[in-house]
């Protein structure tokens, strides 16, 4: 999976303290099989990346009826990923592939970046698009709103009222 995102029962996140409190506050007998201490205990990963060989493939299907079970209760956005973090982590120990693999999920301007760079070398052989492809590394890109986004007091304002909100600097394809 791409990143370990915490413990649910920590309730640091917004997100992750509702599903504790809604697992907590309900008991989903028949529905589900598992308590809610086992889901407050349980480490939340990002579902970004997924990968298991096939003799996990158990693993899609137990995801598969825990979410279609969870979600019609409590249509949130990270059900699915709930269910893979709690079948995964049952399976074994989980890997997190965050240094092999950037899952931009809070950097969606790289969409934007993709869509130009296969735009301008749309008939480009493949050979030279793995040369320019480190043009756009995302890892390089990202750097400047992660900056941003750490600012948390009045100079962020300052920001967006001076400036609105972050765009992603210029970049050579």
């Amino acid at each position: 999976m791409h990143q370990n995102e915490g413990v649910i029962g920590d309730e640091e996140n917004t997100i992750m303290r509702k599903v504790n409190r809604f697992f907590q506050a309900n008991a989903l007998a028949g529905k589900i099989n598992v308590s809610s201490e086992t889901i407050s205990n349980l480490s939340m990963y990002n579902a970004g990346v997924l990968g298991f060989n096939s003799n996990q493939k158990h693993i899609l299907s137990n995801a598969l009826v825990f979410t279609d079970q969870v979600y019609s209760v409590f249509p949130k956005h990270i059900i699915e990923q709930l269910a893979f973090s709690l079948y995964m982590q049952a399976s074994g120990p989980i890997y997190e592939a965050r240094e092999e693999i950037f899952h931009y999920w809070n950097f969606k301007e790289f969409r934007m970046v993709l869509k130009s760079f296969f735009e301008r070398y749309n008939h480009t052989p493949f050979e030279l698009l793995i040369e320019r492809i480190g043009r756009i590394d995302p890892k390089q890109l990202i750097k400047p709103k992660l900056e941003y986004e750490k600012t948390r007091d009045i100079r962020r304002v300052y920001k967006k009222l001076m400036k609105g909100k972050w765009q992603l600097p210029a970049y050579d394809l």
